[in-house]
């Protein structure tokens, strides 16, 4: 959950985060870089999408203040740049040396990934002569070792605390090793932002979003969130804003960091009646307790920065990560779902099904309302139980659950088979859940898998009684904390005969390169700039 060029506070925090020696790859801007000759192929995985939002019934002042917020998310896009990759700056900087055809196309390659590494399903270097990725982004040192990591933790307990903080940068200095805290290293960019929140809190008609704002403000100069956080759940109005350092997978050396990036969304007409329906649904599928609808909630995405919007914006968020009951709330994006749907899901559908009943937008919007909402219903089995499997579990619960409460609608097989080819060639969690859930609907008879061309063949009957049986297996699985059962069908999961699929996967886009209108009263999706491919036949 973004590019300006950013600046470091000050020239001695620039010196002290300064990369190993031959691992930023920069050089003299006027020095023609050496550039993967991909970038046709790469670029067509990211067709560009205008996107707009509804503001229909949106007071003036609350207009206004949307403006302020919109810039505060862009303002979020150069803290992650450099949160992303130390070297990031410099990278770009040098894209300007080449000539104007590729240097276009280069930089928006750049752009969509927040630095030169790929986050699509393929992993490339838009440098030749750039190494991978760190693992530790712009977060650590790019030299430091877990071996390194360990040893100076131990040596020195009394530095512990800052150097695993969530919002702190580690960097050499003459202590060896220091966590400076990100109200300090971006200190005028985070200042510029508050300044955006108190305009905006000074304009909004909504009591509850003036408060979370003010809380925000001075969480950007302090690094406690708590309360920002709390506050960010009483809101109710019309505009939604969230902004702030998050886990979002960016850090892969520890896992301990948290990236900025911002959301702005505003209400959909009627989204609270289409969240009532579908919990109703979802009730009367699934026979469970009727799900918390006031925990999900329709908008239309307006704005996003910082790990947001690299490599895509999201169809729908969770916040915060609490997994108390009544603390979270689930966020479904109408307009990137359509979007999606159109551009990603429909040629999806058609290269796994070969025809039928074709996806459908609002099927896939109905389907990420049930999705959120069948998250944690019940049976529960705490975490400790289950350990690793317990999120994979819930997440293969939840899209049984959704998949199962759509299964008399024709186009509903079409969506959730193919939101399923797309997750396989996501992030590992999503592809490890996507892999459970194929499996088990093989296993219990909802589909088959052709093993020459991939394709998938289901019928209406098969497809809802098996779909049945796979929920209650996994509701089994969770109602018994049963970690050896859990752990067997990940395993049978992991092996799954997926290969196939993800080639079909391969020859389609990878998401979307969203570029915000910005403009009020315009349909929520104002059209496509560029075609997706056509898949090639499997």
């Amino acid at each position: 959950m973004s590019l300006r060029l950013p600046r470091w506070t000050a020239g001695a925090l620039l010196a002290a985060c300064a990369c190993a020696p031959g691992g930023g790859g920069a050089g003299p801007a006027s020095v023609e870089p050496r550039v993967t000759p991909d970038l046709d192929a790469w670029l067509a995985e990211w067709p560009e999408v205008e996107l707009g939002w509804e503001a229909e019934g949106l007071p003036e002042e609350d207009r206004q203040a949307l403006d302020h917020l919109l810039a505060a998310a862009r303002q979020v896009d150069g803290i992650f740049l450099d949160q992303a990759g130390r070297s990031n700056r410099e990278r770009r900087e040098r894209l300007e040396a080449l000539p104007a055809v590729e240097r276009r196309k280069a930089l928006r390659l750049f752009d969509i990934n927040f630095g030169p590494y790929d986050r699509g399903r393929a992993g490339r270097n838009l440098f030749l002569d750039t190494p991978p990725r760190p693992p530790g982004a712009g977060f650590y040192p790019e030299d430091l070792t877990p071996e390194e990591w360990t040893r100076f933790l131990s040596e020195h307990p009394d530095r512990e605390a800052e150097l695993i903080s969530e919002t702190t940068l580690v960097v050499r200095d003459e202590h060896g090793l220091s966590g400076r805290p990100y109200s300090k290293v971006f200190r005028d960019r985070l200042e510029a932002i508050a300044g955006s929140l108190e305009k905006a809190r000074s304009l909004t008609t909504d009591p509850a979003l003036r408060r979370y704002l003010g809380a925000l403000a001075e969480a950007l100069r302090s690094d406690d969130y708590r309360e920002a956080d709390r506050l960010w759940l009483e809101v109710r109005g019309p505009v939604r804003f969230l902004l702030g350092p998050h886990p979002t997978g960016e850090d892969r050396l520890f896992g301990l960091k948290a990236s900025f990036e911002a959301l702005v969304g505003v209400t959909v007409p009627g989204g609270a009646a289409k969240v009532e329906a579908a919990a109703r649904r979802l009730e009367a599928t699934c026979g469970a307790p009727p799900p918390d609808a006031s925990r999900v909630e329709l908008l239309d995405l307006a704005g996003a920065g910082g790990a947001a919007r690299a490599g895509g914006v999201p169809v729908a968020v969770e916040f915060p990560l609490d997994p108390t009951p009544g603390r979270t709330r689930h966020l479904v994006f109408r307009n990137v779902a359509l979007a999606k749907s159109r551009i990603l899901l429909r040629p999806a559908a058609q290269a796994l099904l070969g025809g039928g009943p074709e996806q459908d937008g609002e099927t896939y919007v109905d389907f990420l309302l049930l999705h959120s909402l069948a998250h944690g219903r019940p049976p529960r089995a705490g975490p400790d139980r289950l350990r690793e499997a317990a999120p994979l579990l819930d997440e293969a619960r939840a899209g049984l659950a959704a998949a199962l409460a759509l299964a008399d609608r024709a186009e509903g097989r079409a969506t959730v088979l193919a939101a399923l080819l797309g997750a396989l060639g996501r992030g590992e969690r999503g592809a490890a859940a996507a892999r459970l859930q194929l499996a088990l609907l093989e296993a219990e008879g909802a589909l088959a898998i052709d093993r020459t061309t991939g394709r998938v063949r289901t019928r209406a009957e098969e497809w809802a009684a098996g779909l049945r049986r796979a929920l209650a297996r996994v509701d089994h699985l969770v109602a018994a904390g049963d970690y050896a059962a859990a752990r067997r069908w990940l395993d049978r999961a992991a092996g799954f005969r997926a290969g196939r699929l993800a080639a079909i996967a391969a020859g389609l886009p990878f998401d979307i390169a969203v570029r915000f209108t910005g403009a009020a009263r315009r349909p929520p999706l104002s059209g496509v700039t560029s075609a997706p491919r056509t898949p090639a036949a499997p």
